[in-house]
C-alpha cells in the first residue's frame, strides 16, 4: 500500500486572530502615512552619514545611503496630529 494523501480533522486557513491593539496600530500607521504623503518632500543628498536632519519628509535623488552617524533632531518639539 502507498502513502495516503487523506487529510482528516479540521483545518483553519487564513489570518489568525490579530493581537490586541492591532487594528488601532494599523489605523495609526495609515494616518501617519497619509500625513507624510501630504507633505512636500525635500530633495537631499543620497549620503546621509554625518548629517543632522530636522523634522520633515525627505526624498533622495536615487537612494539613501548611511555611512556613519545620521541624527534625526526633533528640535525639542512634539509632532502633533489631529485625528
Amino acid at each position: 500500500m502507498g502513502a495516503s494523501n487523506t487529510i482528516s480533522g479540521s483545518q483553519a486557513f487564513g489570518v489568525a486572530t490579530p493581537i490586541a491593539g492591532y487594528s488601532a496600530a494599523m489605523a495609526a500607521v495609515n494616518v501617519a502615512r497619509a500625513d507624510a504623503l501630504s507633505r512636500p518632500a525635500m530633495l537631499i543628498d543620497t549620503e546621509l552619514g554625518g548629517m543632522t536632519l530636522p523634522p520633515g519628509v525627505y526624498a533622495p535623488a536615487h537612494v539613501f545611503h548611511v555611512t556613519g552617524v545620521l541624527t534625526l533632531d526633533a528640535q525639542q518639539g512634539l509632532m502633533q496630529s489631529s485625528l
